[in-house]
């Protein structure tokens, strides 16, 4: 079964924020959860409820450290769906939070993520994710940007990355615009991404990630091997008249 997007939350707000699991989620599928969060000059930390692990290379401040972008993962239980939990900052003044969780099935459980990266640059228009290779064709890459806009309270991208489905956009509250974009693309095959580029209409301080999701290896259907004719293959052949 092909990977596929369930269901998403979000929330966001200008001190630790709270997320709930969509109840739609079941278990054993797999969570993504995302933040954009307060960098307090590149000192500040993000972390999620107990239960989550890090996505390795999955986290990045921007090129000013005003903002930073962080990811994990959960492979969902029985009783998950419909909870809630904290996301919390280590920042001081104002956490400045914009978040997601993007729930998707058919994803392997044991090892949810084939690689990821990020990417950030000067203020620009232009956001772009990094492109990787998966190892295996099926994947699902998820694109994720974050941004600084002390001047909107929208986050509303002017053009999507080609090719991806727009699956959150979470804009900060209070005009200080810690604006959070999510999207998808399942791949069919086995070659590099490429980069994945959304735009904005002015120039702000940005960081990009690129997720690579591992699917789960196909079901196995149970056959019955065929029986051979002879008493070797448990079958006795019963003929008339007395046993030779």
């Amino acid at each position: 079964m092909a990977i596929a997007f369930v269901d998403s939350t979000h929330n966001s707000g200008n001190s630790n924020v709270s997320m709930t699991i969509p109840l739609t989620a079941s278990a054993g599928q797999v969570a993504i959860s995302i933040t954009v969060a307060d960098a307090g000059g590149g000192t500040a930390t993000s972390s999620p409820p107990a239960g989550w692990t890090a996505i390795t290379n999955g986290s990045t401040i921007d090129f000013d450290d005003n903002e930073r972008i962080d990811s994990w993962y959960r492979v969902l239980q029985a009783g998950d769906p419909g909870t809630s939990g904290t996301w919390t900052n280590t920042d001081t003044g104002s956490q400045f939070f914009a978040a997601a969780i993007l729930v998707y099935s058919g994803v392997l459980t044991s090892s949810p993520i084939d690689v990821a990266t990020h990417n950030t640059g000067s203020p620009s228009t232009n956001l772009v994710a990094s492109s990787l290779t998966p190892s295996q064709a099926g994947d699902m890459v998820i694109v994720a940007y974050g941004h600084s806009d002390s001047t909107s309270t929208s986050f509303t991208l002017s053009t999507t990355p080609a090719g991806t489905t727009q699956r959150e956009v979470v804009p900060y509250v209070n005009n200080s615009n810690y604006g959070l974009w999510t999207g998808e693309q399942l791949l069919s095959g086995t070659g590099a991404t490429g980069t994945y580029t959304g735009t904005l209409s002015s120039a702000f301080d940005w960081s990009a990630l690129t997720i690579l999701l591992n699917p789960a290896p196909p079901a196995t259907v149970a056959t019955n091997p065929p029986q051979p004719d002879s008493p070797s293959g448990g079958i006795f052949v019963i003929r008339s008249g007395a046993w030779n």
